[in-house]
């Protein structure tokens, strides 16, 4: 633990304790002043974990059982609740989710990479930040090419917590096995008598240890909120948040390869040896130092018209130390290379956006206008740093072989100044100006909801290669076309279906020419059931998708034996999904997941042995996840909470390595060997997790509630892997308390 982290905590202590409470019967100060436009959504039901409208699907607030495709909203009370600590983890009760180990900040959604692209509706490259988040929403398929690029799987968006009218101070301390531990400091409330100014402030820390070996994680969030309320129809906001992620660089297992044949026949026993070695900031390490700014201006000009402004800024410096080398060790040795290198990710975003919506009514139709017009420019500059070869040769520096049964990790660290051979540097401009236009339009007394829109984007991509002197400008553009249908058969079931298309653009130019090549194209088909019975307690999705990737990046080799870069390659991902979430009675809830996929590479002329073969690092042919909770409400058990949950995947591919296959160059055919590594299957595997809470309020005149927690993580203790054979946590034991007031 940080040393001034105990302290802040105590601080934190008194300032809850020591706050005035408004008291039962003064009106004033009770009363809370929401502002809720069609820019804004009610807040979840904390006690069932259950949200009914979005932002993310449409850009306007709508109820998720009337949009035409898929949402999955997951709050922050499941999340705080369940303890879960990443993106990973908040989305284990959801379909069509898979994890992989691309980056700390994306996951796989329905086959394809998925990444936290969005804060509020903008542009966003972070990770899943506890402290100051409300919500986490979903939106499945391409549809997501409402908010600009992005992979046809989906698009996950951050909502954070808003200010509050009434003072609200909050404190959350967990603590746990493999030195896991987490604070987090919340205060809310008004800055004047009249509450037109409200703040909100949120602090937060933690760490962790992995159950690989030299894994260790910690970070700090901080994040502070004004909202001025100039009236009813008009609200302004303005968020400063910064984040400092550091985490060491654990790789996944080795394979293991026969030297006789050449052939992977496997990984090491050892699933938890890791080659990167010890980690800290001047050892092999990652950090993410984020910094943003995000603000909002909403104004609602009368029945008809409301407008919103919104503008974003924010920086991501992320130096890394990485280990390089085999990553796979023979079965007649102990003794694997590595090589270290040194590098930096620096991104840097300016977004402005501007929304109209117009509500009317044309008879008995009922209209909903959206026109959304959005500029943004992204910097990429990353620099890569290599060690000379005097001193990756040179024994009393570095050591090139490392024993596995007995590692010895030297070499020179971060902050040497050995590293000093320049092995890329590149920097990379994208700027992008787009308009977005949709409109909905609801018939027969809302009974049918038609939605019809499109968004055009002109990409303008400045690439400069300081290392080899060259530059390249390319301006593309591209249209996005979406529709949907969506029908009350019943006041409790709903049939809906749309189409949409998604779109990535390339920053690579055909061999020997200029031209541009097009953009990765994702199409996508969205259709299926939403039903809500029992007033709104039993809500059922039950759904199917099918979508096609085209476009896909290739480098082969062609016939006349010239490299080849193309954009030939293709991936298709069909699937049928349900979720549910259900309230039983006062006391018993229900949520869970589950989907059945049929993802597979279609066309890859750079490795065509892939064909028919799972997408690598992610995607399984099913996955699943359920949770219960059962909440006493009367009695002598009143305030107490059982939850227990379970998630599982089936099968995947880590990585493809090399296959069987012939190719004629120049009139001669060569046949290329089969390296056996992409049979070698990544098992699935099923977690099963357990936990209690117990709620108390002493005192009823503060409103001051404690509550006390315990979650058992992988309790059957399993031994699984991710991704690309990344491993994850055995078992462990978690503590929680939660000072709110």
């Amino acid at each position: 633990m940080k040393p001034y982290i105990l302290p802040a905590i105590l601080i934190g202590i008194v300032t809850l304790d020591a706050q005035t409470a408004p008291t039962a019967g003064n009106k004033d100060n009770n009363e809370e002043i929401v502002h809720l436009s069609e820019f804004q959504v009610t807040a979840a039901d904390e006690e069932t974990y259950f949200a009914s409208e979005t932002l993310t699907g449409s850009r306007i607030r709508s109820e998720i059982k009337e949009l035409p495709f898929n949402v999955a909203v997951i709050t922050s009370e499941l999340i705080e609740d369940f303890d879960m600590a990443d993106v990973s983890d908040a989305l284990s009760f959801t379909a069509s989710f898979t994890d992989n180990d691309i980056g700390p900040s994306e996951i796989n959604m329905r086959g394809f990479s998925t990444y936290v692209g969005m804060l509020n509706g903008m542009s966003y490259f972070g990770l899943l930040t506890r402290s100051n988040m409300d919500r986490v929403e979903v939106i499945k398929g391409p549809y997501a090419a409402i908010y600009g690029q992005t992979n046809p799987g989906g698009l996950i968006n951050y909502v954070t917590k808003q200010p509050k009218a009434r003072p609200s101070q909050s404190l959350t301390i967990n603590a746990g096995w493999l030195n896991y531990f987490r604070a987090m400091l919340s205060s809310s409330g008004p800055l004047t008598k009249d509450k037109k100014l409200l703040y909100r402030i949120d602090i937060g820390y933690n760490e962790k240890d992995g159950s690989i070996t030299h894994d260790h994680s910690s970070r700090q969030e901080y994040s502070a909120t004004l909202q001025y309320n100039f009236s009813k129809a008009t609200v302004a906001s303005l968020m400063y948040m910064r984040m400092i992620n550091y985490s060491a660089y654990p790789r996944p297992p080795l394979w293991l390869r026969d030297r006789a044949t050449n052939q992977y026949i496997g990984k090491h026993e050892d699933l938890y040896f890791n080659r990167s070695g010890p980690s800290d900031s001047n050892r092999v390490h990652r950090i993410w130092d984020f910094q943003g700014v995000y603000g909002n201006l909403e104004h609602r000009m009368n029945r008809i018209f409301s407008a919103r402004l919104g503008g974003s800024w924010w920086r991501r410096d992320q130096p890394t130390l990485v280990m390089g080398g085999n990553a796979y060790i023979y079965n007649d040795t102990n003794t694997i290379s590595i090589r270290p290198s040194k590098n930096n990710i620096l991104r840097d975003n300016l977004q402005v956006q501007a929304d109209l919506l117009a509500q009317f009514n044309m008879g008995k139709i009922n209209n909903r206008t959206l026109i959304s017009l959005s500029w943004s420019s992204e910097s990429d500059w990353s620099p890569t740093w290599a060690l000379p070869d005097s001193v990756y040769n040179d024994p009393t520096k570095m050591l090139q072989t490392l024993d596995v049964t007995a590692p010895r990790w030297f070499y020179p660290l971060y902050d040497s100044g050995e590293y000093t051979v320049v092995e890329r540097d590149r920097e990379q401009i994208t700027t992008t100006s787009s308009i977005f236009i949709s409109h909905r339009a609801d018939f027969f007394n809302r009974r049918i909801r038609a939605f019809i829109g499109g968004r055009f984007d002109w990409v303008d991509i400045k690439l400069d290669d300081y290392l080899t002197k060259t530059a390249e400008k390319q301006i593309t553009d591209n249209f996005s076309p979406q529709a949907g249908l969506n029908i009350s058969l019943t006041k409790s079931i709903t049939l809906y279906g749309s189409y949409s298309k998604s779109f990535m653009p390339q920053s690579q130019t055909r061999t020997h020419s200029q031209e541009l090549l097009p953009s990765e194209e994702g199409t996508g088909f969205d259709f299926g059931f939403k039903t809500s019975f029992f007033n709104r307690k039993l809500n059922l999705t039950l759904g199917g998708f099918l979508i096609t990737k085209n476009n896909v990046l290739q480098n082969y080799t062609n016939e006349e034996g010239i490299p080849t870069t193309d954009v030939a390659g293709q991936i298709k991902s069909d699937g049928a999904e349900v979720e549910i979430n259900w309230q039983i009675g006062r006391s018993l809830q229900i949520i869970g997941g589950a989907a059945l996929m049929d993802n597979r590479v279609t066309r890859n002329d750079e490795m065509p042995w892939t064909v028919g073969k799972l997408v690598a690092r992610g995607p399984s042919p099913y996955n699943y996840g359920l949770a219960i909770v059962y909440r006493f409400k009367s009695g002598l058990l009143n305030g107490l909470t059982l939850r227990a949950d379970c998630k599982g995947q089936g099968y995947s591919i880590g990585e493809y390595g090399s296959g069987p296959y012939s190719r004629t160059y120049g009139g001669v055919t060569y046949t290329f060997e089969n390296d056996n590594k992409i049979n070698i299957k990544q098992p699935g595997y099923v977690i099963f997790n357990a936990g209690i809470s117990y709620k108390v309020k002493p005192d009823r005149r503060k409103s001051l509630t404690h509550t006390f927690s315990l979650n058992l993580k992988n309790i059957t203790d399993k031994k699984y892997t991710v991704g690309n054979w990344m491993p994850r946590d055995d078992f462990t034991i978690n503590f929680g308390y939660r000072l709110s007031l």
